[in-house]
């Protein structure tokens, strides 16, 4: 960590000017930057852009791993807690927020909220990079999530997500009309080659994983349909894959979409997947239920879709 005590002669100076004097290495707009990521302290508080400094200030730029720290605490999401207990914490994930660290993603994370709402987390789980994490949701996907905050706790809902006892329910707005007003679809799911694709095979190789899902007509469009979809297992891309099998994919699937089936009306529209309800049981046996509306952007294309078909 480097110090700096700003003499008499130089107070009254900018802060990130200032600092480009002390350190050759880095260039003004590199120091405002770091200030506003809050990286840069003056007597031992984050220091404000365009403050000043004063005579016998101190001004400290933290280490690389602090400044790192500090840039994704900046750059994080805003993630709604839906309940907490001292048990378990339920979530509403935004889209674009990956659930924990990949080695080629260098952006925050929820592991990064978890750990700084809860600092305890942090020995939780069967894996460092994953405290707490007993499921996760794809991230463009958004919506309700499960987090323990005890090991036993993290026992117990593993137990559960392997027994198929936690109820998970979506809400997806898929390309063309589905026909059926329900059906469950029963493919196996395993691991195509290339670009962390999955596939649903009619006739199960080695590796794949049985697969089930229930799905809903909620409401048909002339482009597209609005289906709830409940899943009885958790596979890689489960709700993605299954509705491509039946000839309706995701609307914003850029993995699993074809661009024969964008439409002008949908274009630009992120993975229309949410995570609408969520339900376990507790430590005391107590069945647990939690429901979150589709948030902002997706209610917005429904109704946008809505408008075109009234008139």
């Amino acid at each position: 960590m480097k110090k700096f005590v700003v003499p008499e002669h130089e107070a009254g100076e900018r802060l990130d000017a200032w600092l480009a004097q002390q350190d050759a290495d880095r260039s003004r707009t590199a120091f405002q930057k770091l200030i506003k990521e809050g990286g840069v302290l003056v007597n031992g508080k984050p220091a404000k852009p365009h403050y000043a400094v004063k005579d016998g200030d101190t001004v400290e730029l933290p280490s690389a791993a602090r400044k790192k720290a500090a840039s994704k605490a900046a750059s994080l999401p805003a993630v709604k807690v839906v309940d907490e207990t001292p048990d378990y914490l339920v979530i509403e994930k935004p889209s674009g927020l990956l659930v924990h660290p990949a080695p080629s993603q260098k952006t925050a994370t929820l592991v990064d909220f978890l750990v700084k709402h809860a600092p305890s987390i942090k020995k939780v789980g069967d894996a460092k990079e994953r405290p707490g994490i007993v499921h996760r949701l794809d991230r463009e996907a958004s919506g309700l999530m499960v987090v323990a905050k005890t090991k036993v706790m993290f026992e117990h809902l593993k137990k559960q997500f392997q027994a198929h006892d936690i109820a998970k329910e979506y809400l997806a707005l898929v390309y063309g009309k589905v026909v059926k007003d329900f059906d469950v679809i029963r493919t196996a799911i395993g691991r195509k080659k290339g670009r962390g694709r999955m596939s649903a095979r009619t006739k199960a190789q080695e590796g794949d994983k049985d697969a089930v899902s229930h799905y809903d007509v909620l409401e048909r469009f002339p482009q597209a349909t609005l289906v709830k979809v409940r899943t009885e297992t958790g596979r890689m891309h489960q709700v993605r894959v299954h509705m491509k099998s039946i000839g309706h994919p995701l609307v914003g699937d850029a993995l699993y979409g074809t661009p024969k089936q964008e439409t002008t009306s949908l274009r630009g529209v992120r993975l229309f997947l949410h995570a609408a309800a969520l339900g376990f049981t507790d430590l005391e046996g107590k069945r647990r239920a939690y429901r979150s509306d589709l948030p902002e952007d997706l209610h917005a294309v429904i109704e946008a879709l809505r408008s075109r078909h009234a008139k």
